[in-house]
């Protein structure tokens, strides 16, 4: 999808181009900040043959396809800067919206949302009725005097919809990210080791959140977005670069995976990977494999634990486990299967003592959130690369050269 934009036009000239509205409209209101940032992005870019690119961002089991600009592959930084502003746009307004995009949503019919932001230049590289769900949004800002401003639209799809949609999208090109909403550190856990990082030269990209204390001993740890704790922040060593440290004064629930624990045993049963036993998973001939051979893919569930004990192993698997998940070996790159959900240690183990879900080994890369909601989170080794959310009840990252982020960044 394209948009021609005038060099020097001014910023009115740009909404215009969603001037005729599609049947079926809702409403959704961006705050004025982020409506703001929307639109010096947009200006910025103005220029004699502004194209725009599409990416793809897969968020919380829900693609967002997202129009961006052309500068991107040159532009590292801007691309998170896009990215990102499209992340909180999601938010602020499909998954808060109250009327039918935000019941799609919820009631999980929603597969696939379009954020085309001021309108299409050309109508016929819009989604036509039929192609997407039946309502879609106006994405809209009010200025200063409260007039609204169209800044776009917002069409939904659900799964059939959405492949259809980004086919016919790739066959013009385009980049795919996958993007998790959320912050990418969450602990419940109240105690003074709740949020510990012990660690240097590391990224942090996303917001960090807990109920507890949060610590940071090391040097050279990069994290520019919030870092909101109820027990304070303590921050040693040099060469930091922190967003800002804020002190909540009210308690968060952690979110939970999209399924029960009971849906992904049902998924893993249907697939032949369910284990009354502990599973050792390394890399065979054909793929990802027990050490008893059994080939794996999709979603693997034990009653016992799960242990990815080889290096070099390339897997696309959601680990659920009734003991715990330890990521082991060296040079893994493993994705999540199904719900952007790559690990989820169900045990409620001691929080201050035993890992649940625990990442050893050097170079590894993993895509997908990683649940130990009774227990904690322990990133150990050195140089990973995390993208998704960790929720825990407590986290611990150690070692140095790591990256985790949301994807924004990617």
């Amino acid at each position: 999808m394209k948009l021609t934009m005038l060099a020097g036009a001014p910023l009115a000239a740009l909404f215009l181009l969603s001037a005729t509205a599609p049947s079926g409209e809702e409403i959704l209101l961006l705050g004025q900040s982020r409506a703001a940032r929307l639109q010096e992005v947009v200006v910025s870019n103005a220029g004699p043959e502004g194209e725009w690119d599409r990416g793809t961002m897969g968020m919380a089991g829900t693609n967002l396809v997202v129009i961006t600009p052309n500068d991107e592959v040159t532009s590292p930084a801007r691309t998170r800067e896009i990215l990102s502003l499209a992340k909180l746009i999601f938010e602020d307004t499909v998954m808060v919206s109250t009327g039918q995009i935000g019941a799609w949503y919820g009631n999980g019919m929603l597969a696939g949302v379009e954020l085309d932001y001021f309108g299409s230049a050309d109508p016929t590289s819009r989604p036509q009725p039929g192609e997407y769900l039946g309502t879609v949004g106006r994405l809209q800002c009010l200025d200063e005097i409260g007039d609204p401003i169209d800044l776009g639209w917002v069409y939904c799809y659900d799964a059939a919809q959405l492949a259809a949609r980004e086919a016919a999208l790739d066959a013009g090109g385009g980049l795919d990210k996958l993007v998790f909403h959320g912050p990418v550190l969450q602990s419940s856990g109240t105690g003074t080791q709740s949020m510990f990082l012990l660690t240097s030269n590391t990224s942090v990209q996303g917001e960090v959140q807990t109920n507890g204390a949060f610590k940071l001993i090391g040097s050279d740890v990069v994290a520019p977005e919030r870092i909101r704790s109820m027990g304070g922040s303590t921050v040693r060593g040099s060469g930091h670069s922190l967003g800002e440290l804020v002190v909540e004064t009210q308690a968060f629930t952690l979110p939970a995976p999209s399924g029960s624990a009971g849906h992904y045993q049902g998924l893993a049963t249907a697939n032949g990977t369910f284990f009354n036993q502990d599973v050792v998973i390394r890399q065979g001939a054909h793929g990802p494999e027990t050490d008893q051979g059994i080939l794996l893919s999709g979603v693997v569930y034990s009653t016992g634990d799960i242990v990815v004990e080889s290096g070099a192993l390339s897997a696309s698997l959601t680990l659920i486990s009734e003991g715990n998940v330890e990521l082991g070996g060296s040079k893994n790159s493993l994705g999540a299967a199904v719900d952007g959900l790559l690990a989820w240690a169900i045990d409620d183990g001691d929080p201050e003592t035993e890992n649940n879900v625990v990442i050893t080994g050097t170079a590894n890369t993993l895509v997908g959130r990683m649940f130990a909601p009774g227990g904690r989170f322990a990133l150990l080794g050195d140089d990973a690369v995390i993208t998704g959310n960790v929720i825990a009840d407590t986290i611990l990252v150690t070692g140095d050269g790591h990256s985790i982020g949301d994807g924004t960044d990617r």
